[in-house]
């Protein structure tokens, strides 16, 4: 909470130092205080905070339960020598934590109105990077003509990126590098797209596996992933319009 806001940010001070609070700070927190059904109905589109990684997988899971687009990650390998070797190296990938694959998860639901974090710094200089929280707008199913290939020349083959995330972020300073060069196609598309909404697309990363890492993996996915909730310790520094915290 900004520490300009002169009423409420002691309170959050005195809670933080283990002050008890009087009667009155007690009321304006009280105030704050809704059911989990009533938060579900009028809010769903603010963010969770919760102080573990297993909660917030379960809310994720609730509160996306029929995702419009599952966006799976393509994986291709390289390096390896035989077919045990790659089986352990896809054992082992599939149980890394989205940190260790460089902020590109296996799996993401997709669905409108949700928001999502930036897993990984796309472009630091437009603000689109690790942690910045948006909410999903569109989800675009790039046509044939729209679709970009890269040569890869390690082994991989080609990259056909797929799909492309409309986002809309709080900050107008967030994404404006991405929104001008996205203006002309947003004007072709202007029954569905605004202005407003910086693209994200998909894209490549290396992931090293395997003893010595000598084995690669080239994933292509969107670095984003589910803030419907998240933990308490990876919300710090970010912004927020509105949180749900369970209190007790």
């Amino acid at each position: 909470m900004g520490h300009s806001n002169t009423n409420f940010s002691p309170i959050l001070t005195k809670i933080g130092g283990g002050v008890p609070l009087d009667t009155e700070e007690m009321a304006v927190i009280q105030s704050r205080f809704k059911t989990r059904e009533w938060c579900d109905e009028n809010v769903r589109d603010a963010v969770r905070l919760f102080h573990d990684n297993r909660s917030v997988n379960e809310y994720t899971s609730r509160a996306i339960r029929h995702p419009e687009y599952d966006s799976i990650a393509r994986d291709s390998f390289a390096g390896y020598k035989t077919e045990e070797e790659l089986a352990k190296a896809r054992k082992e990938l599939y149980r890394m934590k989205i940190t260790e694959c460089l902020g590109f998860p296996y799996s993401i639901r997709l669905a409108k109105g949700h928001p999502y974090m930036i897993t990984s710094n796309i472009d630091v200089d437009d603000g689109l990077v690790n942690g910045a929280t948006e909410t999903l707008q569109y989800i675009e199913h790039l046509a044939e003509k729209d679709v970009t290939e890269e040569t890869d020349t390690d082994g991989y083959g080609k990259i056909t990126q797929t799909v492309r995330l409309w986002l809309k972020f709080d900050s107008k300073r967030v994404g404006t590098k991405t929104r001008l060069k996205a203006i002309p196609y947003v004007t072709c598309k202007g029954d569905v797209l605004r202005s407003a909404w910086p693209p994200i697309r998909q894209q490549s990363v290396r992931i090293e596996l395997g003893r010595g890492k000598l084995i690669k993996c080239r994933r292509i996915q969107l670095a984003v992933t589910s803030a419907c909730a998240i933990t308490i310790h990876k919300s710090q520094g970010g912004t927020f319009e509105q949180i749900v915290l369970q209190y007790k």
